[in-house]
Order: structure tokens, then sequence, then C-alpha cells
């Protein structure tokens, strides 16, 4: 039959009847279908199976479309048929084929000679390495290889795919080569879907169970014939989907259980005014096709998903019931088996017997799968030099064939169907009781059960009886398995006794098996692949062969070189310091690597086929990472460890001159605070702003915050001498600042900045720049007015968050540093540490450093104290006081000229027996210059001790009470 189909095909193809091939999807579109499935049952199961065991799967997925499988492919469920060219049967359906152990083993034979992979009639059933058929799969998984076992799995998820094709469940013959052909608009638009865009669906509750693969097939071939159509079978040849029971609107037909388009429908009216309708598949923008692949993908990945489950809950059936395990016997085997069930029941009839037909059946049942032919004598034992010898007589295969008496069997020669009736009764046998019952078995390969003469009467000599076939079977290892080391064990069974020899490259070793016809060799391979050919030999000269091909690899893997991407812009020249708490952890592809495992801090954090992972890092803390290496024989080599230590705000914007200086608004300057205690690379910040327009580079190196030094900071000016007298500087020409507010990001990156470690307010944070100032009061005098000067921004001391309007102070401008261009003071703090942020008018007494607020208790330290004046200008004279009591009615403890200084520092202020609980007020008012303002002192003093009206207004008071 598979070389008529071969004639009938290449002469169809020949023909130009059907171009071939006839894929369904493409390879990598199986391979993407397959590995969604994969995953969605993952989720379903909790890692189940690992990534090794995955790929096996989508592997034979992609495999099942090798040597002309495809003619399989096909399921029309309506008909129940495979692919069918005017009348004639090309390949089975795939139902059928999903199942057909035999079909599969010799299939090859259609595509190439000669065969070498049929089951011959010695064979055991699940031998043939082109058999992936479902039982199969679960006898691999359970007794055999699993990886063959999976990878029959993944042939069996390709029949489900295929089974959402149209074509393939509607007999539409779409073989092709390139544009030559009949090719499928469906699969030709599905061949742009692969793994790297075929997603899992997020909803997984609607996956179907049922009892059979042929179940799976049947509903999903069922589902895909009668809601689509194909190219060739639009509304023909089938009575579903009907162009009546469709909804048909906006130009297409919709199906109303899926509501996907089921083709593109065009009315119009042709000359003479007749209507024509036609109905197109293949619409120019592909609406139909995409509808179709949204519903049939999602459809094989949930019923795959299915059939997933199905194999698994099939091993474990297996595992109780050995049901699969029973039909692994050859053909010999089986027709033995049926050999003996007939002869019972003929011995039966002549002789009589304690046992029925089911005693026996059930005996042969339980030996499913072992080796024998049995015969049935109802007789005496034999005497026992009648018995053929089961021991070799000298040398393993004998030259001469000893002579021997046949027992009394049951022949295979005697036909089962002439059963004796009561008027023909049996001849009598000498000492039969009639209850004795012989079970002789033959060879493993189940070859046909001795044929000899009756011996019980006559004096002729015996004829001399046939030999059982001797059968060679090896039990391990599996077939290409894969060994770490260079002893190998091998182990099989002969069916009678014998010598069974082991020959490789140029060893050679013998054994003699026992009575049970086990062996085992223990051999010593060299690394590479070995091809063992083991044969067995008995004293009567019956010979078996048999071979077994190994790999062994006993080499360990390279160690990775590993990196961590982000270590590339480390601002610490020592370590690897970095400002992101996500890294990627990069390693090269190590050859004979099958997986890697990711470790963080000793503990596994991935397992992967990809040579690059990522990982979240706590802040503030060094991580370590290594890769390791495996290889599929079991050996593993571990990368060197590389740390990484996270520092989130590594840099701070410190202090911003926005609005320049009085005599150059435009010379402004940015400066950058280091927080930590190493050296920083600042070559991989930069300042921007919130839209990239604005790049500010930094480059040099940091040093840390030393008070003594005042190094630690970097002051980057945005044209030269925009700041002179202060030792760090950075000229960056970058635009000028706007007055009306920006928002500066301070950001680090490798080249391009990915991560924001630092940023002044939003503009609409406080309406512009949140602090400085633009022409900002310096102090007020009654006779001069205001003075003013630009202020500059600083950060408070200790604030962590600088996109916050409370990090950020005007300078106090009690202490200034550095000049313009002109040069001229600047009122801000370039390149060393901010102002203290003290307030226009305050005092406190030593060893305290920041004033009391108004109406705070406070017990002076000292009688050494400090009076901050800059509410009054330095273009008038200042005067300070202390006075006991009240406004209006208090007693001076002590008084002050403070002449022209913003800050009066260490001044004496002593007070005489002060009473917890007592009031007292600091006093700060103006002295106005020239004779006509002598009197302003005493003029305060008077008005401060007993009341009245002030010599003007520009005078302060800070009330306190003494005590805790």
């Amino acid at each position: 039959m598979a070389n008529l189909r071969t004639v009938i095909l290449l002469f169809l193809v020949l023909a130009g009847i059907i171009p071939i091939p006839a894929f369904a999807y493409d390879r990598a579109t199986h391979e993407g279908i397959t590995q969604a499935i994969v995953q969605g049952y993952e989720r379903l199961h909790g890692n189940a199976l690992d990534s090794s065991e995955g790929q096996r799967i989508i592997g034979g997925s992609s495999a099942e479309d090798d040597d002309w499988r495809f003619l399989n492919h096909f399921y029309d469920p309506i008909r129940y048929r495979g692919l069918t060219v005017l009348g004639i049967s090309l390949g089975q359906p795939s139902e059928a084929w999903a199942y057909d152990t035999r079909g599969q083993a010799s299939w090859r034979c259609i595509a190439y000679f000669p065969c070498s992979h049929d089951i011959e009639y010695n064979d055991k059933l699940f031998t043939s390495p082109t058999d992936y058929s479902w039982d199969r799969a679960i006898y691999e998984y359970v007794y055999g290889d699993k990886n063959k076992g999976l990878e029959a799995v993944g042939h069996a998820l390709h029949l489900i795919e295929d089974a959402t094709v149209p074509a393939h469940v509607r007999n539409d013959q779409h073989g092709h080569i390139g544009s030559v052909g009949d090719a499928d608009p469906y699969e030709t638009f599905t061949s742009q879907f692969t793994a790297a865009n075929i997603a899992t669906p997020n909803d997984l509750s609607s996956v179907p169970t049922y009892s059979s693969l042929s179940s799976y097939l049947d509903h999903v071939a069922r589902f895909t014939n009668t809601r689509f159509v194909s190219k060739d079978t639009v509304f023909t040849y089938y009575n579903a989907p009907d162009i009546k029971n469709l909804n048909v609107q906006d130009g297409f037909a919709y199906d109303s259980q899926t509501g996907s388009k089921v083709v593109q429908v065009d009315r119009r009216k042709v000359q003479g005014g007749k209507d024509i309708e036609k109905f197109i598949l293949d619409d120019p923008k592909h609406l139909v096709v995409s509808d179709n692949w949204n519903v049939l993908s999602k459809t094989a990945i949930l019923n795959g998903i299915g059939v997933v489950d199905l194999f698994f809950r099939s091993v474990e059936q297996e595992k109780k019931t050995g049901a699969i395990k029973a039909k692994n016997i050859s053909a010999a085997e089986q027709n033995a088996k049926d050999l003996a069930k007939k002869g019972f029941k003929y011995v039966k009839a002549l002789y009589g017997s304690s046992l029925d037909q089911g005693d026996v059946e059930e005996l042969l049942a339980d030996n499913a799968g072992q080796a024998g032919a049995a015969a049935l004598a109802v007789a005496d034992a034999p005497p026992p030099q009648n018995t053929v010898s089961t021991k070799p007589t000298a040398s393993p295969v004998s030259t001469t064939k000893p002579p021997q008496s046949a027992p009394q069997v049951l022949g295979a020669s005697v036909s089962p169907v002439e059963e004796p009736t009561e008027q023909d009764p049996p001849p009598s046998v000498g000492n039969d009781d009639g209850d004795t019952i012989s079970i002789i078995s033959g060879g493993a390969s189940g070859g046909s059960p001795t044929q000899n003469a009756d011996t019980s009467s006559g004096s002729g000599s015996s004829p001399s009886p046939s030999l059982p076939a001797l059968s060679l079977s090896i039990l391990s290892p599996s077939e290409n398995e894969l060994f770490a080391t260079t002893s190998v064990t091998f182990t099989g069974t002969t069916s009678a006794v014998s010598v069974v020899t082991a020959a490789y490259d140029s060893t050679l070793a013998t054994t003699t098996t026992g009575d049970n016809g086990n062996w085992t060799f223990n051999l010593s391979l060299s690394s590479g692949t070995t091809t063992v050919s083991f044969s067995a030999a008995t004293s009567t000269e019956t010979t078996a062969t048999s071979t077994r091909t190994v790999a062994v690899d006993v080499a360990s893997p390279d160690a990775p070189d590993i990196s961590i991407n982000e270590c590339a812009a480390s601002f610490t020249a020592v370590d690897c310091t970095v400002a992101a708490t996500t890294v990627t952890i990069s390693w090269n592809a190590v050859s004979g690597a099958t997986y890697y495992d990711v470790v963080k801090n000793d503990v596994s954090l991935a397992t992967t086929n990809a040579t690059s992972t990522t990982s979240d890092i706590p802040a503030s803390a060094t991580t370590t990472f290594s890769v390791v290496a495996h290889k599929s024989n079991g050996t593993a080599a571990t990368s060197t460890e590389k740390t990484v230590f996270v520092i989130t705000q590594p840099l701070i914007i410190n202090e911003v001159v926005w609005a320049g200086t009085n005599t150059y608004p435009e010379d402004e300057w940015i400066e950058v605070k280091n927080m930590t205690s190493s050296t920083l690379d600042l070559s991989h910040f930069v300042i921007t702003d919130t839209n990239g327009s604005r790049v500010v580079q930094l480059s040099g190196m940091l040093d840390p915050i030393v008070v003594q030094t005042g190094s630690g900071y970097l002051v980057v000016e945005r044209s030269a001498e925009a700041v002179s007298g202060v030792s760090n500087v950075l000229t960056s020409e970058f635009a000028q600042l706007s007055d009306s507010g920006e928002q500066l990001l301070l950001q680090w990156g490798d080249g391009l900045a990915t991560t924001t470690v630092d940023s002044t307010p939003a503009v609409a944070t406080c309406g512009g720049w949140c602090s400085g100032a633009s022409e900002g009061s310096i102090g007020y005098s009654v006779q001069q007015g205001t003075s003013t000067m630009n202020l500059t921004m600083e950060r408070k001391e200790g604030s962590a968050d600088g996109s916050l309007a409370a990090s950020w102070q005007t300078t106090d401008a009690y202490s200034f540093y550095g000049n313009d261009r002109s040069p001229s003071a600047i009122f801000g703090t370039p390149g060393v540490a901010n102002s203290n942020g003290y307030p226009t008018v305050g005092w406190f007494c030593s060893p305290d450093t920041f004033p009391i607020t108004s109406g705070t208790h406070y017990t002076p330290p000292s009688e050494s104290c400090t009076y901050l004046l800059r509410a009054i200008s330095t273009n008038t004279n200042r005067y300070t006081a202390l006075y006991r009591g009240e406004v209006g009615s208090s007693t001076l403890e002590a008084q002050d000229f403070a002449g022209v200084a913003y800050i009066r520092q260490n001044r004496t202020t002593a007070i005489s027996n002060p009473q917890a609980g007592e009031l007292f007020y600091i006093a700060v008012y103006e002295g106005r210059i020239g004779p006509n303002f002598d009197n302003d002192p005493s003029g305060f003093d008077a008005y401060f001790k007993t009341g009245g009206a002030p010599p003007h207004s520009n005078y302060f008071v800070i009330p306190w009470v003494y005590g805790p």
C-alpha cells in the first residue's frame, strides 16, 4: 500500500494536480504556537516543565513536518477522510495518524528508499525511530526515553494546530512552492507569526478537558470546518458555514458565535441590471484572515494546553495499569500468544483440564511483553534424556548439532479448528491424568513455537525439531543516551542461554548469560559517539545481533564571562557603584551549555537559555551575581562573581544662580555636591530639563566633601569667569536659565542618561523658581530705602528630595563667597557649604547656632551672644538691646551699637538674677545718620521702657520667656 501511494503521489505531482509541499502553518509559526501552549500549561500548573523539556515539545512540533508527514495532517471530520485527490487518498486523517504506531514507523518509506524503519516480525512495537504516535509518547515517558516522549507530545500538538487551518479540515489541496501552486491565503498571512509575537491568552479559564487525543482533534476540526472557509471551499462542498446564517454588514459576513469575519462580500450590479455577489477571503487589508487568526490561534493554544494536561494524566494512569506497556510486544510474540490460546482450547477438548480458557488468557496477559511462544501439552514430563539442552556444550557457537529428542508438545502444525467430537475420542496417553499442563517458552523475540512430532507411539525415528529464533534485547542505556563518564554499563537479555559479544572500535568483550538470559557489560568508552555492536550465539549456532549508540562527554563547560551592563557607567573607579535599582546581567554563550542558572546573593534567581536577564537590587546595599553554565552531561561551571553597589543619590543639585548677579545677570551657574564618601567620575552625569532641550555634560572627578578644604563641590558656569575666587569650576556654555522658572534634572547613565538622581521642583510647584531672587532685599533704611542684590537658590542641608519646595531656601546673605567678573561679591556660596538659612533678624547665645523664635522659652547657655541684623540696611546705623519685661514696661539689661555689620557676634549680654518665667525681649532698630537724628537711641530706649511713640518704624522686637 505504501508503494502504491508513492506511485500515485508522484503521478499527481508530475501531472500538476497537486503542487507540493502542502504545509499548514510555517515551522516558525508552529514553534510559536507550541511555545504559547507550553507557557500556558506552566501558568496553570506552576512550572511543571523545565526549559529543556519545553524545548523538546516545541522541537517535536516543528519536526512533524519532516519526511512528507504533512500528507497525514488533513482531517475532514464531516466525511472522515484525510488528503484526498480525485477520489484517491494520499494520507490518513490526522485523527488516525496520531495513533498509528506501525504507519508512522513505515511512513518514511514514502519518500526514501530503502526503508529501514519498518517494525519487523520480531521487533517490539515501540522500536521505530520515526514513530511519534500518542501511545509511543506515553510509553517512552514512563518506561524509556523521556525526551522522545516529550517530542512525541509536540508531534501531537502539531496535529491539533493544523486542525485550526481551514484548508486542512476542508480537503483543500493547497500545495505550492514559492509563488508556484495554490497558496492558501490564511497560511500565507499567518507566516508572519512566530515565537516572538505569539502570546499566551490571559484568560485560560476555558481550556477544554477531554478524555482522548481523538476527542480534541475531532472537536477542533469540527469547529474550524463549520465556522471558517478556505480559498477553494467558499460556501461549497460543505453545508456550513452557510452565507444565509451569517450576519452581513459593512461589506463583511460575520460568524455570530465568534464575532469574526468569514469573508468579504462584494455585491454589485453588472450591465443589464443583474445583481452579482462575490465572496472574498483575501481582502486587500487582510481583515478576514486576521480575524480568522485571532480566533483559530487561540483555539489551538487552549486545546493544546488541554492535550498537554491529558498527556500527563495518561502518564499517571499508565503507571498504575501498564496497559500501553502490554502492547510493546512483537508480532511474533502476539502470534505465539494467539496460538497458545487456540492450542489450549484444542488440547482441553481432547484431554480435558482443570483450567479453563480464562485462566490461560490471564496467564498470557500477565506475561505480556515477556519472551515466548507457548505450546501446551497434556502429558507426563518427558524423560530427562529427551529434553533439549539449554546450555552451550563447549564453545560459544557450536559447529555440530547434538542429537535431540523432542518433548511431547502440541506443534503449530495441528490446526486449532480440528476439534475432536464425542464420536471420535482421542487416543489415550500413558500415565495421563488429564490435568497436567506444560508451558514451554521460546525466545524473547516471540519466535514461532517449536514444532515437534508426537513420540507417544511407534518405533520410527523422530524428525528433527525446528529451532526457535534467538532474540537479543538491549535494555539499557537508551539509544543516543549521553554520559558524563567513560564507564558505561550495558544490560540486556536473550531468549536462551548464550554467549554475548560486545564489539566497538578495536575492543571485544564476551560474557555468558545466566539461566534467565540476562547479561551485563561494563565498558570503557572514549569521548564522543560510540556504536557498540552486540551479538548472541547459542550452542546450536542460533544467533541474534543488535546495536546501541551512546555519547560520552566528560568535559565540563567553560565558565561564563559575565558583566553587569550598568557597571559600564559606574561612578566610582574602585568598584561598580550605580544609581539604578534594576540591572541587566549579561554573559557569553558557552559552547555546549544547554541552560544557565543566574545566582543572586547565593540564591538562584532564574534558569534560562538566554544570555542575559534583569534583576531588581536594593539601594544602599551590595548585591552579588554569578552565572552557572550547565551541559546536558550534568557538568557545570560557575563564573566569577560580580558585585554591584547602589547609591540612588550620589550627586545633588546644591545651588542655582538663575538670576546671575546685579552687574552681570547673564553670569549664571549651577553647583552640584558629592553626597558619597568616594571620589565620583562625573562623566556619566548630565544636567538637563524636562524636555531634554538643555543638556549640560559634567566631566572630571569630584572628591568627597571635606569641610576643612572645601572639596566636594563643583560649580558649572555658563561662561568663562562668571565665577572667580572658587577652586573647582567647570565652564559649559549652556543656554541662559529662564527667570520665570525651569525644572532642572540631574541624570546618570551610560551615553544616554537613564536614571534621574535629583531634580529641582517643577515650575508648577511654586509658579516659577521656588527660591532665590532677582533684586532681592538685603536690608531696609528709613533714609535710603531697600537695598537689593540678586540672591542664589540654595539646597537646605539634609533635604533628600530636591523636587520639594521645602528643600530649598534663598541664601540668607550673612555669608557670601566668590566674585563675579566685575569683580563684585556674589550673594551666594559657590564652591562652599550653603548658608545657614538664618532669618533677617535673630538672636542666640553660644554654643547654640540657630536663633530663637518669638515667644519661645529660652535659657541662654552663656553671655556670648549673636545678633542677626540683615533686615536693616548697611547704609545706616544699627543698635541692639536686651530688655526685661514687655515693650512699654521694661528695664534695659544690655545695649550695643552694631554699626554696619550684618551679623554681630560674641556680644556680652549679661542678665542679672533672671527668674524662671520672667519676660524678656531683644530689640533691633535703625539709628538714622545725621545731626537731626542723634536722639534715635534715647528715643527708642524711652519707647521700650515706658511706651509712647517710637522715633520711626524700622525696628524689630523678639519677645521670649526665661527658663525651660
